[in-house]
């Protein structure tokens, strides 16, 4: 995974938890509905034992972006919650 050591996942999973504050913020200051779908993934990362996102690739391609598992599992249930 391209030197991904432990520090440097925990640096990546912090600026996500702040990407997601800053854009759950900007969502709801638009009178949108935000969806938090961290909970979903947790223990279904890149390095875990049953991942539902892509791995570092080269050329960057869809790394990061969630496996079509993680679309059904995690989007789409959050997407039905809220869409009825």
């Amino acid at each position: 995974m391209f030197g991904l050591d432990l520090a440097k996942r925990v640096a990546l999973d912090n600026a996500a938890d702040g990407l997601a504050r800053v854009v759950a913020g900007r969502v709801r200051a638009v009178g949108a509905t935000y969806v938090d779908v961290r909970n979903a993934f947790a223990g279904h990362g890149i390095c875990g034992a049953d991942p539902w996102i892509n791995p570092t690739t080269w050329p960057i391609t869809d790394s990061y972006h969630p496996t079509a598992t993680g679309y059904r599992y995690g989007y789409l249930p959050a997407l039905v919650r809220v869409a009825g």
